[in-house]
């Protein structure tokens, strides 16, 4: 991978100040020559584990404000099964401990599926009609 290339993935990362003119004395980054391209998710720093795996390229160097690059070994890494993968956001009932929600909330989710319970917001629809 040539220099250019490299610079490419160095957007987002706090070093990449001294790729540019004028920045540093050799015009670019001082960890960019030893950098290598590797494959991490990009993890926040509010978020809180486990993380789902969804890879990305970047350089074994990158240092983006308030986000950390995980590794797949990284033990905080849940791997998704054979499915199709869904947006992190979304929680499908398969990936969730029946018996603990139970227990925590009294229902089940079987129930709040089927729509045995209106959904949160909709016992309030009434004291809104004028």
């Amino acid at each position: 991978m040539t220099i250019e290339e490299k610079k490419k993935l160095c957007r987002g990362c706090r070093d990449n100040y001294y790729n540019h003119s004028g920045n540093s004395t050799s015009g670019q980054c001082w960890m960019l020559e030893s950098a290598q391209p590797v494959e991490r998710t990009k993890v926040g720093t509010w978020q809180n584990p486990p993380y789902q795996w969804h890879p990305q390229t970047t350089l074994s160097c990158h240092h983006p404000e308030g986000e950390h690059w995980i590794k797949i070994d990284d033990v905080r890494i849940v791997r998704k099964s054979s499915r199709a993968e869904t947006d992190h956001t979304s929680v499908n009932a398969s990936d969730i401990n029946r018996d603990e929600f139970t227990r925590s909330t009294g229902e089940t989710i079987d129930g709040i599926l089927k729509g045995d319970r209106p959904l949160m917001g909709s016992e309030y629809d009434n004291d809104i009609k004028d």
